[in-house]
């Protein structure tokens, strides 16, 4: 009985030994396998290129003829990073005055073309009752609601707060916090002496040209935190012609 029993116990080991034997082969297999799958992955993204000069020496790349050159690999595309394309810039339109509304005030001391689509309005507030052109946002409704007199300061001038103001007459009284700029060239070979202020919230552009007989000033003012008309100003202030 005894022997019976051990002779089953070892067919039992033997079984157990060779169910082992066959898992621990498969398992190396597998392994294997795996370790080899790996290699070859990244053996393969090492052929992969991946910019534009390792493209083309690959054997299967196709060059597209293209400019800038394409090269095709393994379904990526690369471009020549030394062929640039250059966009060229649409052309600017030249800003022109020619076809501006031409001022003369009464006493015909001098013309000015103003700048298109803009409001005016005109007040004889001057000494000597001279006019006083004056452009701003809103079809300047609040100068049309005031006395014409209460827009003049102690010189004589216009002080309300349109956008922009054009007197004439004696030289302007410049203070000294205005700075003096480029001058700008007039259409008639003349030209304006430009100063500007700037207090921080606004910036004033004064534009000054004199004739024989009198002395046309033109001052923008804009806030700081909007877009600059003074393209627009200074090709209105060009046109000017004083006698």
């Amino acid at each position: 009985m005894m022997d019976k029993e051990l002779k089953e116990a070892k067919k039992s080991i033997k079984k157990t030994r060779k169910l082992l034997t066959f898992l621990v082969g498969l398992l190396s297999v597998l392994l294997f396998t795996i370790v080899a799958l790996v290699i070859w992955a990244i053996i393969q993204e090492q052929k992969t290129p991946t910019n534009f000069a390792e493209c083309v020496l690959d054997k299967d790349a196709k060059i597209l003829q293209s400019y800038p050159e394409q090269c095709v690999a393994d379904g990526k595309s690369f471009t020549n990073p030394n062929q640039k394309v250059v966009q060229a810039e649409p052309p600017q339109e030249e800003l022109s005055s020619d076809a501006w509304l031409l001022y003369i005030p009464d006493d015909e001391s001098y013309t000015v073309k103003l700048v298109d689509g803009w409001n005016y309005e005109s007040y004889a507030v001057q000494k000597g009752g001279k006019e006083t052109l004056v452009s701003c946002m809103g079809g300047c409704q609040e100068y049309k609601q005031s006395n014409p007199a209460q827009l003049v300061n102690k010189t004589g001038r216009y002080s309300g707060n349109a956008n922009v103001v054009i007197t004439y007459g004696a030289d302007p009284v410049l203070l000294a916090s205005y700075m003096p700029a480029n001058d700008i060239p007039l259409k008639n070979g003349e030209v304006a002496k430009k100063y500007v202020y700037n207090d921080g919230s606004q910036t004033t552009y004064l534009y000054v040209v004199k004739g024989k007989q009198t002395t046309v000033t033109v001052q923008y003012t804009q806030d700081n935190t909007q877009s600059s008309s003074t393209e627009l100003i200074e090709e209105m202030v060009s046109t000017i012609a004083v006698d």
